[in-house]
């Protein structure tokens, strides 16, 4: 009748919930456990981490910083 398309995220907390509420868009679920996080986060691109835009992931990946991991190995 809409056709209203909605992603749901449920983890830990609210940040990681946003994180999973954007791993199946459009129109997905995903519930994000505790154990899984570090393992999420570490393939999750620099773009896809709330807070970093435009300008934040083109000076990391000037940095040669694509990934979450590579971020903590820094």
């Amino acid at each position: 009748m809409f056709n209203i398309t909605g992603s749901v995220g449920i983890s830990v907390n609210p940040l990681m919930s946003k994180i999973a509420s954007k791993l199946q868009k459009p129109d997905g679920m995903v519930i994000l456990e505790q154990h899984e996080i570090s393992r999420v986060l570490a393939k999750l691109p620099v773009e896809k981490i709330p807070g970093i835009a435009g300008c934040l992931s083109r000076r990391l990946h000037g940095l040669s910083i694509f990934s979450f991991a590579e971020i903590k190995k820094q």
